[in-house]
């Protein structure tokens, strides 16, 4: 039987698990399966707790009171999410999932490429990022051929804006390093080199 310490730390654990995997998130892509452990986890521990007679009476209502209070929050929270995807169907998901993909791309561009000096960029890096937007591209309009969906177009017209963007910048890139001297060129390759040694330790 688990003791209080125990019951209470994997309900703040279900909590973790429901703030990481949850809030704030598109309810289309959301996984059932995961929200059902964390209903049967709660489930759980309100039961141990109300058969534990090691427990205090004021321990076992806390952890009976927390576990109901994730109880109606994540039952609520799978209907929801249910209903949404039901509702939105199998193109919804998908042009969910697509774009979550596409922010990723632009998180990324943000970090490597927003406010960098061009002359130290890897225009190779942005050429991949570039072809994978592309892909995530022609991906939203074959998800628009089979179902016109407001959210999927504004995510494709928000992708076509960020298409020009790389294409402005891999532009930029090649002239900065084109018209740099040699040595700064020298310094534009150990920097890019560097880096990626540095993404390798990383990995």
């Amino acid at each position: 039987m688990a003791s209080y310490a125990e019951l209470k730390q994997r309900l703040e654990q279900n909590d973790g698990r429901y703030v990481w995997g949850f809030a704030g998130q598109s309810r289309l892509t959301r996984d059932l399966s995961q929200m059902d452990d964390l209903v049967a986890s709660a489930q759980a521990s309100m039961s141990e707790a109300r058969a534990a007679r090691q427990l205090t009476q004021e321990q076992r209502d806390e952890v009976v009171a927390e576990a109901q209070r994730q109880l109606d929050l994540f039952r609520s929270e799978r209907t929801l999410i249910a209903q949404t995807q039901r509702e939105g169907g199998p193109e919804a998901i998908a042009g969910s999932i697509l774009g979550t993909r596409a922010n990723i791309l632009f998180h990324r561009y943000t970090r490597h490429f927003a406010g960098q000096s061009r002359l130290t960029r890897d225009a190779t890096m942005l050429a991949e990022m570039q072809r994978e937007l592309g892909a995530i591209e022609r991906d939203m309009q074959a998800v628009l051929a089979k179902k016109q969906l407001e959210s999927v177009q504004a995510d494709l017209e928000v992708v076509h804006g960020w298409q020009q963007r790389f294409e402005q910048e891999l532009v930029a890139i090649r002239e900065a390093y084109e018209g740099s001297s040699q040595e700064e060129k020298g310094a534009a390759l150990a920097n890019r080199a560097n880096n990626v040694l540095g993404q390798y330790r990383v990995g």
